[in-house]
């Protein structure tokens, strides 16, 4: 939809203003969200990228991708094998086995931290521009006082940040 109003001079000026696929549709009558859903992460994806402009997209990406290889390199040292040691940006999975990633999801969840089962044997964590070092070396750590990983480093131990 696009209004007209004035701009901060008093002249007229046009705005775009987006609207969901069934804004007009009155509620008892709507059937679906899945749409407007869709089209509201659309459109944050594109505004987020505007914000940021190429610049802060490409340093946010550096930094996204550095804490996973910070993560990746300190579960290495920890014991644990990746499953790609050298094929991840932002999400890394490991294996934790003998221990069980359910009993060891549930147990990080306790501490409010979280990551995802992959299988019988991996879990993953991933990182995004919200985190910190700080909050890399407290994942490592309760990873460490969960009993994952053994004495031997991986070859994870050796990525370079």
């Amino acid at each position: 939809i696009i209004g007209e109003s004035l701009d901060r001079m008093g002249n007229p000026a046009y705005r775009l203003t987006l609207q969901t696929r069934e804004q007009h549709i009155r509620l008892d009558k709507a059937t679906s969200n899945v749409c407007t859903a869709q089209v509201l992460l659309a459109n944050m994806a594109g505004m987020y990228a505007v914000y940021h402009r190429t610049d802060g997209l490409k340093h946010i990406a550096r930094k996204v991708h550095a804490l996973a290889q910070v993560f990746a390199r300190e579960v290495g040292k920890a014991g644990c094998g990746l499953i790609s040691a050298d094929s991840f940006f932002d999400t890394v999975s490991f294996d934790v086995s003998p221990m069980s990633p359910k009993d060891l999801v549930a147990k990080l969840e306790e501490q409010k931290l979280n990551l995802r089962v992959l299988s019988s044997t991996h879990v993953s964590a991933s990182f995004d521009e919200t985190h910190r070092e700080e909050d890399v070396m407290a994942l490592v750590s309760a990873l460490k006082a969960a009993g994952v990983g053994s004495s031997t480093p991986s070859a994870a131990a050796g990525i370079a940040v």
